[in-house]
């Protein structure tokens, strides 16, 4: 019910469980639907894309509690099969604070993969023991894990290296794809090895040469390559020293970051040697507006929405 609570304003039809609610025309309805799962768990998407294109349903979400007993990451797969087979465009998004969408939508399948998919196992028996005696602590992380939520979870194992990130709004994935970073720290400086599913569902693991990062960037394509699970590597700290940092890091965000406003993060890379807030900001550009869209007055890297 929160589900359908939360989307129905946004979508024509709205599926969680066993209910959907939708707008077919001009009038909205709820229903029981069936969704079961075929053969060995495959989601069943045929009469999904039917309705929508029957009804002339634009836009269509759904909530996936659960897998039916199989890795998540396998009904994934089950649907990029069936989509492609189907001739159904799709693409596969994190938390999706780094994107900018455009007015006209996507005709096709969006899955993200977030809280369902965010699972986290540290690579000891028991981490308190491990604290103590081991200068590195590996932890497995799902690819849909909040990287600020994981910043504050090894916080609490005293754990230092990821307090650069704690403010960082995206996902693991998403995090690993484009090298995020902020505070003199980047993903790679963590990151040991990362699990990939490309866009056939085959599956390989890529050590931190091999993902290639640079700039806000990797080898991993956007759209096609899929992180599964990232090991990162962290050492032991002292908790009141780390979750200081982190306090720092968050008010420096909240005085020098326009986090008032909605907006995509920082929109443009830094060219090499300059700043592009400053190089905006020296054009005369801060407060510049279109439409909705608006330089940030308090931070010209950001462009914000003042609009709907």
């Amino acid at each position: 019910l929160d589900f359908l609570e939360k989307y129905k304003d946004r979508y024509d039809y709205v599926h969680a469980k066993d209910f959907a609610i939708g707008k077919i025309g001009k009038t909205w309805e709820a229903r029981p639907i069936e969704f079961a799962p075929v053969g060995e768990g495959n989601l069943d998407w045929a009469p999904i894309i039917e309705l929508c294109k029957s009804n002339n349903v634009q836009s269509y979400a759904i909530e996936q509690d659960d897998c039916y007993g199989r890795d998540p990451f396998d009904c994934v797969k089950s649907s990029f099969d069936y989509l492609k087979k189907a001739g159904v465009p799709y693409y596969v998004v994190g938390n999706g604070s780094n994107l900018l969408v455009s007015d006209a939508g996507y005709r096709g399948v969006i899955i993200q993969l977030y809280s369902r998919f965010a699972g986290y196992e540290i690579l000891h028996d028991n981490c308190e023991s491990a604290v103590d005696k081991a200068d590195v602590i590996y932890i497995r992380v799902q690819s849909g894990m909040s990287i600020i939520k994981l910043a504050s979870i090894v916080a609490g194992y005293s754990l230092s290296g990821m307090e650069f990130a704690s403010g960082i709004p995206g996902s693991i994935g998403g995090g690993i794809m484009m090298n995020a970073g902020a505070y003199g720290g980047e993903m790679k400086d963590i990151v040991v090895c990362a699990s990939i599913m490309d866009e056939d569902g085959n599956i390989r693991k890529l050590d931190n040469k091999e993902l290639e990062f640079g700039y806000r960037t990797s080898v991993l394509r956007p759209g096609k390559d899929i992180v599964i699970d990232v090991v990162i590597a962290l050492h032991p700290g002292n908790q009141t020293e780390i979750r200081g940092r982190m306090a720092e890091i968050a008010a420096s965000r909240k005085e020098k970051q326009p986090l008032e406003y909605p907006s995509a993060g920082s929109t443009f890379k830094r060219p090499e040697g300059y700043f592009a807030g400053k190089l905006i900001s020296d054009a005369g550009l801060k407060g510049f507006t279109c439409g909705g869209a608006c330089v940030s007055e308090k931070h010209a890297g950001f462009v914000v929405n003042k609009g709907n």
